[in-house]
């Protein structure tokens, strides 16, 4: 299962994702980490959904095609007011606290839009791959 530790991310994003949800409190937009760092096989799980498994697209990268193999992605959800998870919820003012806080937003992709979805801004998974080719591992400790 992915990470939702913030611990797990590289330091520049997990920085920016908390201030990213200290922003969505003061909003009162109530989001909750759903998935981080992700193995190589946990993405190759999420691809084959849709496509060899049931249920819906929710990707177009394989294992090691995504930002989350390298620490440098999150997705996230709303909470409602009992706590539980949805995806119904003001994603254009998540959208704007995700791009205020300087991360690039996967609702503002053109090819797949992927509106639970940031990054750290400037990075792509070929980048990425080249200096961690084996993903992202967090120091111990």
């Amino acid at each position: 299962m992915s990470s939702r530790d913030l611990k797990d991310f590289q330091v520049a994003f997990r920085v920016k994702v908390e201030d990213l949800l200290k922003a969505c409190k003061s909003a009162k937009l109530r989001v909750k980490l759903t998935d981080g760092l992700r193995s190589f096989a946990e993405q190759d799980e999420l691809y084959a959904q849709g496509r060899t498994k049931p249920g819906k697209v929710v990707t177009m990268a394989k294992g090691g095609q995504s930002i989350h193999q390298f620490g440098l992605a999150a997705d996230f959800c709303f909470l409602t007011s009992k706590g539980e998870a949805t995806w119904d919820g003001d994603w254009r003012l998540f959208g704007k606290m995700v791009r205020g806080v300087g991360l690039e937003w996967g609702g503002d992709w053109k090819k797949f839009v992927d509106r639970p979805h940031a990054q750290l801004r400037g990075w792509t998974w070929q980048k990425a791959a080249k200096l961690w080719p084996e993903g992202w591992k967090p120091p111990c400790g």
